[in-house]
Parts: structure tokens; C-alpha cells; sequence
């Protein structure tokens, strides 16, 4: 674990709280935080592309076993469906309508987002 004084604040892109308990709907109550860490990312995310009959195949692997599946949406627009092939690989399809270029996001927990730009 590094101490604060050795990251650089720039870097951090996502901050994430998870809260564990029990709650009731519109209740209210107080959260302390009582200590904060840095994690630096250290996942790499492989993504290519691939024309098969008309529909755009995204390939998505990792070093690392995903912990949940990834997303991917076109932007501006649906999620696609992404099917698991093994614990660091997921493919999505994307049927092409004569599309000539395509933009996509892939959201990845541990991951930044990342932007997939695609063109015939």
C-alpha cells in the first residue's frame, strides 16, 4: 500500500463506497469514513474486432478474471449482450445496419471506461 504523499491526486478517475447493513427506504442516517487507500489499476484490458456476416464481434480479454461480466453499449445508444467464454474473455455482437463507424464503451469494474472506435 502506497502512502498518499507518493500518488499523484490527478490520477484517481473513481472513487467507490460500498455500504454493508441494513436500511429502510427514504431512511436517513450518518456515514464516517474513517480511513481512505489508494489502489493503483493494474488490469489491461486486450479488445479486437471482427466483421463476421454482417454482425461486428468485440473480443474482450484480460489478464485478470473478471469479478462480474463487462458491459459494452454503443454511445449514444443500447447495451449490447455480452456472453461469457471463460473467465477473463467475453465477446459482444453488435449486428451491423450498414453502419460505416461505431463507437463503443466497454465498462469493466476495476477497469477505467474504455473507448472502442471502430470503422469498415
Amino acid at each position: 500500500m502506497e502512502d498518499f504523499n507518493t500518488v499523484d491526486l490527478s490520477d484517481i478517475v473513481e472513487v467507490r463506497v460500498y455500504i454493508e447493513g441494513i436500511y429502510q427506504v427514504d431512511g436517513t442516517g450518518m456515514l464516517t469514513l474513517g480511513a481512505l487507500y489508494l489502489e493503483k489499476e493494474t488490469s489491461v484490458l486486450d479488445v479486437t474486432t471482427a466483421v463476421v456476416d454482417e454482425r461486428l464481434v468485440i473480443n474482450i480479454s484480460s489478464p485478470y478474471a473478471f469479478r462480474i461480466r463487462p458491459k459494452v453499449r454503443v454511445v449514444g445508444g443500447d447495451y449490447l449482450e455480452v456472453v461469457e467464454l471463460d473467465v477473463n474473455r467475453c465477446q459482444a455482437t453488435y449486428v451491423l445496419a450498414g453502419e460505416e463507424d461505431l463507437t463503443f464503451e466497454l465498462l469493466v469494474p476495476g477497469n477505467p471506461i474504455h473507448v472502442v472506435e471502430w470503422s469498415r
